[in-house]
C-alpha cells in the first residue's frame, strides 16, 4: 500500500501552546489513518480551517 500514514506539523513558534496542539493533533490523524479512516472521512469531519484540517484535506486530494 502506498498511502500517507503519518503527518508531522508544526506551528511558527517552538514550543509554543499553538505547537503542541498541532502536534497532538497530527498524531491523533496519524493513529487514525495507520488504523485505515480514510483521509476523506477525517476531511470531511475536521475541515480546512485549521492547519491539521488543510493537511489533511492535502491528502485527501481536496483544495485546502
Amino acid at each position: 500500500l502506498d498511502r500517507v500514514r503519518e503527518i508531522f506539523i508544526r506551528a511558527r513558534k517552538p514550543d509554543s501552546q499553538a505547537d503542541r496542539l498541532v502536534d497532538d493533533a497530527a498524531i491523533v490523524c496519524s493513529l487514525a489513518l495507520q488504523a485505515g479512516v480514510d483521509p476523506q472521512a477525517l476531511a470531511a469531519a475536521v475541515g480546512t480551517r485549521s492547519p491539521i484540517g488543510k493537511a489533511i484535506a492535502l491528502l485527501a486530494g481536496a483544495q485546502p
